[in-house]
């Protein structure tokens, strides 16, 4: 869930400042949110559904809606599957 919040953060600050484009947001935002945004994300993308065709936009943004509409599927599957994934020793 540790990534979900990353992405989710990054989005809120994003969301919130109202910014135009992503060099104004990158000058707000340090490099290292961004990275893990990015790690975030690719990490995600491996289990659940991203919608990197949104982002290939003009400002290279991730548009709010449709973080808005991934973040469900995000949720749904990691509620389906967190369980899956423990280990006894």
């Amino acid at each position: 869930m540790g990534h979900i919040k990353i992405v989710d953060d990054f989005m809120s600050i994003k969301s919130k400042m109202g910014l135009a484009n992503i060099d104004e947001f990158e000058s707000v935002v340090a490099r290292q949110r961004i990275y893990e945004f990015e790690t975030s994300i690719k990490f995600i993308s491996k289990y659940a559904h991203v919608s990197f065709e949104s982002m290939a936009n003009d400002a290279s943004t991730y548009p709010i809606t449709a973080f808005e509409k991934d973040k469900k599927g995000w949720l749904e599957w990691y509620e389906h599957n967190k369980c899956n994934n423990i280990q006894f020793k």
